[in-house]
């Protein structure tokens, strides 16, 4: 469906002249990518709409894609497979983080920032086998994903230690999901 639709949409920006008709497969690899976005975060928003957990909905995205984007890790092989672990992997956050009680959110936000760190800092940034990068861009992501890190972490045990804080929990689960997404990576690379 998703396919279907960037193809008509291309399609019109070809007859109406907008784009050249040989750069038909960039444009819709473009907009598939870009719809296939915009579904998962829906999506995301609409679980959280429905767990009255929007706030912390957001969060999650702003917080998981920062490091992501810098951190790398394991990528499913089909959209199939990706749009099912993002639906499995926000349920997940957001039920841990509304069902946690509340005496123990300091310490399993603590928990995860802490066993998540060393993961995360030596092994940033975890390539993908269809993007393998070199070493100028090995050292910009590495700097990149410490950075983000340390400043999430501090968030995360700020929030979730003085405020008691569901929003430093999100914070500490989505370093917790980084490093096990790392170590998936890892593994799938075979180092």
């Amino acid at each position: 469906m998703i396919g279907r639709s960037a193809r008509w949409m291309v399609n019109r920006l070809v007859v109406n002249r907008i784009i050249n008709i040989e750069d038909i497969e960039i444009y819709q690899f473009g907009l598939e990518s870009t719809l296939l976005k915009a579904l998962h975060y829906v999506s995301m928003l609409i679980i959280g709409f429905c767990l009255n957990m929007l706030l912390e909905t957001l969060a999650f995205q702003i917080v998981y894609a920062a490091i992501r984007a810098y951190a790398g890790g394991y990528h499913a092989d089909t959209r199939g497979v990706c749009y099912l672990l993002s639906w499995i992997t926000i349920l997940s956050v957001l039920l841990i983080a509304r069902f946690c009680p509340a005496g123990t959110v300091a310490v399993v936000t603590a928990a995860l920032t802490l066993s998540a760190f060393p993961v995360i800092y030596k092994w940033a940034p975890v390539e993908n086998s269809a993007k393998p990068l070199d070493d100028a861009e090995c050292t910009h992501y590495r700097k990149q994903a410490r950075r983000i890190l340390v400043v999430i972490s501090a968030c995360a045990l700020l929030a979730g230690l003085a405020f008691n804080s569901r929003f430093g929990l999100v914070a500490a689960e989505c370093l917790g999901l980084e490093a096990l997404m790392m170590l998936l990576g890892l593994w799938k690379n075979g180092r």
